[in-house]
């Protein structure tokens, strides 16, 4: 006969809180899309030297009247590299791109200034640093970081995700983010 360990309805609890929890986010996300209130963008970078930067800021600019809401973030690699956020950067140069609705056919647009490939950056506040593994050379095997970092960017502020290649050859890196905003 099963007994029930008195952990199991606390451990099945927090699992089907943090579902729960996924759910309505994902749920949120998907009604905004069919609202036009989700963008994303995504770059890649087919060929990044040891020891050079990938990176892509979202702004939102002073007085647009919405605030920006990043749902999910994905960095990929084919080798070892550093991630780095930071909050309210002042850039030079670089090039804007522009963000894609979700809605297949939408027309709408967004808020948002996303700028790629800066030639400096200097101020701001790094608010986080990862490693996505991955070696180098012929160990080299890539790797992936994604996430739910849930960064809330209001009207005048903006948040660069920079992707630093720590491997010893060149590398392959893409950004992708994903937010709606109202």
């Amino acid at each position: 006969m099963f007994r029930s360990d008195p952990n199991t309805a606390e451990i099945n609890a927090k699992i089907t809180k943090a579902d729960t929890d996924h759910t309505i986010a994902y749920t949120q996300y998907q009604i905004k899309a069919s609202e036009d209130k989700a963008f994303f963008v995504s770059k890649l970078w087919p060929h990044i030297s040891s020891g050079a930067t990938a990176d892509l800021t979202i702004i939102n600019p002073a007085g647009s009247g919405k605030t920006i809401h990043i749902m999910t973030t994905k960095m990929s690699t084919t080798d070892q590299a550093w991630i780095k956020y930071v909050i309210d950067p002042t850039l030079q140069g670089g090039t804007q791109i522009q963000p894609v609705p979700f809605r297949v056919g939408s027309t709408a647009t967004s808020v948002a200034q996303v700028i790629i490939d800066v030639t400096n950056y200097s101020g701001g506040t790094v608010v986080g640093e990862e490693v996505i593994p991955g070696g180098s050379g012929n160990k080299a095997v890539g790797g992936m970081d994604e996430g739910l970092v849930a960064f809330v960017i209001p009207p005048g502020h903006s948040v660069l995700f920079e992707v630093i290649n720590k491997s010893s050859n060149a590398n392959q890196i893409s950004i992708r983010v994903d937010w709606w905003e109202e």
